[in-house]
Parts: structure tokens; C-alpha cells; sequence
């Protein structure tokens, strides 16, 4: 685990733990509240994407990405349209995390990353 710290005054650091405690929370949990729903916030309207680390793929993607680029070496590929691409074998190997709800496998960034925060102030076993 990795420890994330701002800098406040000593009166923003008072009120926050006034507001902490307004609300019956730790202030250590209210951060990570604080953290989730400001990623949610800031990115509603606006797409990011963070290409995948190399030990981030899945063998599944590893093995798709393999099958690509080999069908991509046949003579006569770039001819080809989609549809017998796709008949071939060939699925794009999207490689990266985002936040595109317009695509089918939806957001894989920000929610996730934000509902894993969250879990941190209600979860007992979230630091594990």
C-alpha cells in the first residue's frame, strides 16, 4: 500500500475533521470518500485512458494481440473489410484503461478505481 498526503492549513485540516466528525466519520475515511467521488466528479464529462503496463495484459489479450498480429502479416490483409477480418479471428485489442461508457466494456478506469477508494473507508479488509 501507497500513502497519498496533501499539505492543508492547520484551520482547512480543523474544519475538515469538523466535517469528519459532523457526519459521524473518521476523517481518514471521509478522505477516501472525498478521493472517490472527486474522480467520479472530474471525469463525468471528460474521457481519459491510461495505456496498460506490461504486467497489466491479460493472457487472454496477450494471446488475442498474438492472433492480430499475425493475421496482419498475411499477404492481401489490407484489402480486406471488417466484416471478414472479423471472420478471420481478428478482435481489436483495446490496451488500455478508460472511462468510455460508450464502449461495450464501459468504464474501466475511474469507476473502479473510485468504488476500490470508497470500499477503503468501509470495508475492513480493504487494506489487505
Amino acid at each position: 500500500m501507497k500513502t497519498l498526503a496533501i499539505k492543508l492549513s492547520d484551520k482547512d485540516h480543523d474544519l475538515l475533521q469538523r466535517i469528519a466528525e459532523a457526519d459521524d466519520r473518521r476523517l481518514a475515511d471521509l478522505s477516501y470518500l472525498l478521493v472517490a467521488r472527486g474522480l467520479e466528479s472530474f471525469f463525468c464529462e471528460t474521457e481519459i485512458l491510461v495505456y496498460w503496463r506490461n504486467d497489466e495484459w491479460t493472457e487472454e489479450a496477450l494471446k488475442q494481440q498474438a492472433k492480430n498480429e499475425e493475421l496482419e502479416a498475411q499477404d492481401g490483409w489490407q484489402q480486406l473489410d471488417w466484416e471478414e477480418r472479423q471472420k478471420q479471428g481478428y478482435k481489436p485489442v483495446h490496451a488500455f484503461f478508460d472511462n468510455c461508457h460508450a464502449r461495450p466494456r464501459g468504464d474501466t478506469l475511474i469507476n473502479p478505481l473510485a468504488k476500490r477508494i470508497a470500499a477503503m473507508a468501509t470495508d475492513a479488509n480493504a487494506d489487505q
